[in-house]
């Protein structure tokens, strides 16, 4: 499987298929879509609406649309679409950084496809934020792979304008600059974070100030948090989520994606402190730290309930980024096949069972399986393919998974068109 130098045409390809399966068959009437339900923009896009209507506002007592980051709902204002139409904005952004990604990592064309069916960027197609940060981050991570300190800063900007997710990007940054230093960086790699931390920190007051003009009250998203029950605490298991019975084994592979990736980081770091000649890559590192900080947040910084912890929307944090992307990516490209990897995978896999409670408690799990064979794919793809490189099957085993994750796209698309909860 060689690079295609067109393999961006793939991605496009496979949204084009996407967008004839949904339309064509809505319109044939043997895949039943609501799509007015778009219109109605129920959960968070409600919210995102009402800023870009109505502006912020703030009331201590109760839930305000200060804890929603500006980004999103400004560009919705500033192009006066209705829901319809930010819709199709968003699904442009995320194609066309996936595009960015398919020429950056010079994706073969089955990768290209592969990453594309991702199963988590239906959020895209929808107006939730996913996609503006989407976009942002694939910035930052192109600044990362260039070793261009400008597009890093940009996207570093940008992205925490998009989301709050400052809280983990500003130890990815200090992981990043830690885990590609070499002997003489010292001066570079200091001034470097600060730069990047100071980016940072910048779109964190350029929200502050946004927010400060509509309400008159300087930096309140994170007292706003509170009114949807978010503090720090010990979690309570089993862990759980909303609509219990049919999203929690998918926020449940969600949350053991960032176990993983928070195990290979804390792997990278022993090995850099025993040989500090150990070189790992920006973009990677940078990743691998959001995806494990998101699971940690998640536990000790989730909704709390009455005696429960509650891991909301999870997926939608972890799957739906370019931070998801690009290890797939990685592991995708790795040559050697790694025990302790498969043995690491394993065992996050069966912890993150015993944190919801299974097996002890399997309640509805029949009805979540295909979230299971989801991750169980993307794991077995990922780790076996150093395998199968050369295996004359090896083809037919990614279009396979490809149609599987296709199809993953379009059910929780029709979930959230039904009124289901997904994220």
């Amino acid at each position: 499987m060689q690079f295609s130098k067109h393999s961006y045409l793939y991605v496009l390809l496979h949204f084009l298929l996407l967008a004839i399966i949904l339309v064509g068959g809505s319109y044939l009437g043997w895949l039943p879509i609501k799509w007015e339900i778009i219109k109605l923009a129920p959960w968070d896009p409600s919210w995102y609406r009402n800023i870009a209507v109505n502006g912020y506002s703030y009331n201590a007592s109760e839930q305000s649309s200060v804890a929603f980051f500006p980004m999103f709902p400004l560009l919705w204002r500033l192009l006066g679409v209705d829901e319809y139409g930010i819709s199709l904005v968003n699904l442009l952004l995320l194609v066309s950084g996936l595009v960015i990604i398919a020429k950056q990592y010079k994706l073969k064309s089955a990768e290209a496809l592969f990453i594309s069916a991702t199963s988590g960027f239906f959020y895209c197609f929808l107006p939730y934020s996913e996609a503006v940060f989407f976009f942002t981050s694939v910035i930052l991570l192109v600044g990362y792979n260039r070793n261009s300190l400008f597009i890093t800063v940009l996207g570093v900007l940008l992205a925490s304008i998009s989301r709050s997710a400052a809280v983990v990007f500003i130890p990815s940054i200090v992981l990043v600059e830690l885990l590609t230093w070499q002997q003489g960086q010292t001066y570079n790699k200091v001034m470097r974070a600060l730069t990047l931390l100071g980016a940072c920190m910048a779109g964190i007051v350029i929200v502050a100030y946004i927010q400060f003009v509509d309400t008159g009250e300087w930096f309140v998203f994170g007292t706003a948090s509170k009114m949807w029950n978010k503090r720090l605490q010990f979690p309570t298991l089993p862990l759980k989520t909303w609509d219990n019975l049919r999203m929690l084994f998918y926020d449940t592979a969600a949350l053991a994606a960032g176990l993983i990736a928070g195990f290979v980081l804390v792997f990278f770091l022993i090995r850099k402190l025993i040989n500090r000649v150990a070189i790992y890559k920006p973009d990677l590192v940078f990743s691998l730290a959001y995806l494990g900080g998101m699971a940690l947040i998640a536990l000790i910084y989730g909704v709390q309930g009455e005696h429960e912890t509650y891991i909301n929307s999870l997926n939608r944090y972890i799957f739906c980024t370019a931070f998801f992307a690009v290890p797939v990516i990685y592991q995708l490209r790795t040559t050697n096949i790694s025990i302790p990897m498969i043995l690491l995978c394993l065992i996050v896999g069966a912890v993150a069972c015993l944190l919801v409670g299974y097996p002890f408690n399997p309640y509805g799990a029949d009805k979540q399986a295909i979230a299971w064979i989801d991750v169980i794919g993307i794991l077995s793809v990922c780790v076996l393919f150093p395998l199968l490189r050369s295996a004359a099957t090896l083809q037919y085993l990614l279009l396979a998974f490809y149609l599987f994750q296709t199809s993953l796209q379009i059910h929780f698309f029709q979930l959230y068109l039904y009124q289901y909860w997904v994220g």
